[in-house]
């Protein structure tokens, strides 16, 4: 072999040394650079699905927060339902009672609540009922006079007592609506504990 064969062999082996030191250090690089966005992809990714989890962990709480809201807001209705329909109930069981009873508790009414001289509106449908004889045995029975009133009183059941001062509107609605209003909180309590 000539020696500028040789030479040219030399110069071409070390070319290929050198080009192959440079493909191994670059593919070395390449595989630094995708390793690196490998572990950042995975690091971003993590990141991502514990902030996805973080927020849906979130959204589940609210919307469990919202529906027991929303489940209690049905009961306390329907618990109302359930009380309306007792305080219904007890509307028509006094307006049905018999002719004796029902005088009876008006009767205890007038004596709690009436001044000597006051006058008593008895509703319309109460007229038969609740008569001037009625009135004037409850009078001799608690010592006071008292006046039935010509006109009827605005309730469906019941009666005013239209004194000096003051009336006492005792009409069955007015009654049961100041009983609700009284003891609604100790209803719903025995009723649902």
């Amino acid at each position: 072999m000539r020696e500028s064969e040789k030479i040219t062999s030399v110069i071409l082996a070390e070319a290929e040394a050198a080009a192959e030191d440079i493909i191994a250090r670059a593919n070395a690089a390449k595989t630094a650079k995708l390793e690196a966005l490998e572990a950042d992809f995975a690091d971003a990714s993590s990141a991502r699905l514990s902030s996805l989890s973080r927020e849906k962990e979130a959204t589940v709480a609210r919307k469990l927060t919202v529906a027991g809201l929303d489940a209690r807001m049905s009961s306390l209705a329907s618990r109302r339902r359930v009380m309306e329909k007792a305080f219904d109930r007890a509307y028509e069981k006094i307006a049905t009672l018999g002719d004796g009873e029902y005088r009876a508790f008006y009767g205890r009414l007038i004596e709690k609540y009436v001044g000597d001289g006051d006058t008593v509106a008895v509703a319309a449908e109460d007229k038969k009922r609740l008569d001037a004889k009625w009135l004037e045995g409850v009078s001799k029975k608690i010592g006071k006079k008292l006046k039935l009133s010509e006109s009827a009183s605005d309730g469906a059941y019941g009666i005013v007592i239209m004194g000096k001062s003051c009336e006492v509107d005792l009409t069955l609605g007015s009654l049961i609506s100041e009983v609700k209003t009284e003891c609604e909180s100790e209803v719903l309590a025995a009723l649902f504990g």
